[in-house]
C-alpha cells in the first residue's frame, strides 16, 4: 500500500513540476539581488522541466551565499519531495509555514510529503489548512482526493479531484522517465523522458464504454487482457508476488 501511495505521490508531483510555475502557486518574491533574482530564476525553470537534482543544487548555491532565501528553501523541499525523500521534506516543509508569503504553500508541501510517509490523518490535516489558506492549490485538493480514495470513499474523493481539474485542467503534456536496455524505434538506451500526449480523464474509456453498450459489441480489451493489465502493474509495484 506504501508502495502505490508513494507512486501516486509521485505522478503527483511530477505533473505538477512539469506544468512550470503558476502564477497561482507562486508566493510574491521580497525584491532580492539581481544575480540571486537571476539565478533563482533558473533554478525554477530547471525544477519545472523535472531536472530535480540539478534543480536543488542551484537553490543550494543560492542558500550558501543568502542562506535566509525562504524562496530557495521552498525550491530544495520540493525537490527533495520529488526525489522520494518525503522524510527530509516534511521537517523544511514544516519550517516554511510560518513564513507568511509561502504559509499556504508550505503546508500543501508538508502535507504531501506526509501523506508519502502513510501517515494519512495529519496529512489530510495540513492540505485542508493549505486549502484554507489558498484555496487555489489543486495539488491539495489532489492529495485529499487520493486520501479520500484510500478510505474507500469514492464520492469525497472524486468532489476533490474535481476541484483540482477546474483548478488546473491544462497543463503541459504528462512526461514519463524510462530506462532501456537497449535502443527502440526513436528511443535511446538508458533513462530518458518521454513527453505524453494530453491524457484526458476517462474521456476514451466512457466513449468506449457507451459504444458498446450502444453496439452490443464487445469492448475493445477483454476482460483477461485488464487482469493481466493489472496483475503487470501489482508486479511491478511490489505488491504481487
Amino acid at each position: 500500500m506504501v508502495s502505490r501511495v508513494a507512486s501516486a505521490l509521485l505522478l503527483l508531483t511530477v505533473a505538477a513540476c512539469a506544468s512550470g510555475p503558476s502564477n497561482r502557486e507562486l508566493a510574491p518574491q521580497p525584491a532580492a539581488k539581481a544575480p540571486v533574482a537571476s539565478i533563482l530564476a533558473v533554478a525554477e525553470a530547471t525544477r519545472a522541466e523535472g531536472r530535480f537534482a540539478e534543480a536543488m543544487q542551484i537553490y543550494q548555491e543560492i542558500l550558501v551565499s543568502d542562506a535566509k532565501s525562504v524562496a530557495a528553501q521552498y525550491g530544495v523541499a520540493e525537490c527533495l519531495l520529488a526525489l522520494g525523500k518525503a522524510v527530509d521534506a516534511q521537517p523544511m516543509f514544516d519550517a516554511l509555514t510560518h513564513d507568511a508569503e509561502f504559509h499556504a504553500l508550505a503546508l500543501q508541501g508538508e502535507g504531501l510529503s506526509l501523506l508519502a510517509l502513510n501517515r494519512r490523518a495529519p496529512a489530510a490535516a495540513q492540505l485542508r489548512e493549505a486549502t484554507d489558506a489558498d484555496p487555489k492549490l489543486w495539488r491539495a485538493y489532489n492529495g485529499l482526493g487520493l486520501i479520500s480514495d484510500l478510505k474507500r470513499q469514492p464520492e469525497e474523493a472524486g468532489d476533490f479531484y474535481a476541484k483540482a481539474l477546474v483548478l488546473n485542467p491544462e497543463s503541459d503534456p504528462p512526461r514519463m522517465r524510462v530506462n532501456l536496455r537497449k535502443p527502440q524505434g526513436p528511443y535511446k538506451a538508458g533513462w530518458q523522458d518521454i513527453t505524453l500526449p494530453p491524457q484526458p480523464r476517462f474521456v476514451g474509456d466512457f466513449k468506449e464504454l457507451a459504444r458498446a453498450i450502444k453496439s452490443g459489441q464487445p469492448l475493445k480489451h477483454s476482460y483477461d487482457h485488464e487482469l493481466l493489465l493489472q496483475e503487470t502493474l501489482l508486479r511491478a509495484s511490489g505488491e504481487l508476488s
